[in-house]
């Protein structure tokens, strides 16, 4: 199927595909616009209007009008490169319309690093994230299982919203604190704070700040708002066990 066989609602859909992709995976709302209105005017609709909020967008074109809903977000840069180079292409002609829709449906299972290679990497980074707060040496194994288990439950393929995951997650990675207190040579409070540091929602923070200054007013709320719940869930997942274990004459430096 070419640009001149293509009728508006195709090219809409082939732009809201792209759109979507980059928008699960984190691309800015600047970002996701702009594609979406390349590729558009790339296959011959010259007139194109694009919104794009973090759960949605929209796409408008004379003759033809389309809502896409975006239910699940994370972060994954590879599907950003990978749709940014993708548009570009069509809009270059090197690849077709069928190409390009073909290549899309195979984005989702754009993965840079196993699963096993992430958790991996929280956990030495909640090992060295408690070295910064002040623990010491032997803290460090306790506080790597600790950012280790809050990423592979936060990364778990069960069946609960984003806040109520962080929440959980939270509970884990205190477990390794609460087993450490038992011994006196460890600090399980930096050993705690290494490994819920993994869960800070820096990544929607940076967005947020990024899409109010682009003047992405509406979704720049949307991002801080998502990323304040988050802390919220993470702190409540804190202190609900460490409450609980306190209240039931747990041992505490």
């Amino acid at each position: 199927m070419d640009s001149a066989r293509s009728s508006p609602q195709d090219v809409l859909e082939a732009a809201a595909d792209a759109g979507v992709h980059l928008l699960s995976a984190g691309g800015e709302v600047s970002r996701v616009e702009d594609t979406m209105i390349r590729i558009a005017r790339g296959m011959g609709l010259s007139s194109v209007e694009a919104a794009v909020f973090p759960t949605a967008l929209l796409l408008s074109a004379p003759g033809a009008t389309l809502m896409r809903r975006v239910r699940q977000r994370s972060v994954n840069l590879a599907i950003v490169a990978e749709v940014n180079q993708l548009s570009r292409d069509l809009v270059a002609c090197r690849i077709d319309m069928d190409t390009f829709r073909e290549r899309l449906l195979r984005v989702p299972e754009i993965r840079r690093y196993r699963r096993w290679q992430t958790i991996l990497v929280a956990g030495l980074a909640g090992g060295l994230l408690c070295q910064l707060v002040g623990g010491q040496w032997y803290d460090f194994l306790p506080a790597m299982m600790a950012g280790a288990l809050a990423h592979a439950v936060r990364q778990s393929r069960a069946s609960l919203n984003g806040s109520l995951k962080d929440f959980m997650a939270a509970m884990a990675a205190v477990v390794p604190g609460l087993i450490a207190a038992n011994w006196a040579v460890f600090h399980p409070g930096t050993i705690i704070v290494g490994g819920i540091m993994v869960l800070v929602p820096g990544m929607a923070m940076t967005s947020a700040i990024r899409d109010g200054l682009a003047g992405d007013v509406v979704s720049a709320v949307s991002r801080m708002l998502e990323a304040l719940l988050t802390a919220v869930a993470v702190a409540a997942g804190v202190a609900l066990p460490l409450n609980l274990y306190l209240a039931m004459g747990g041992r505490w430096p």
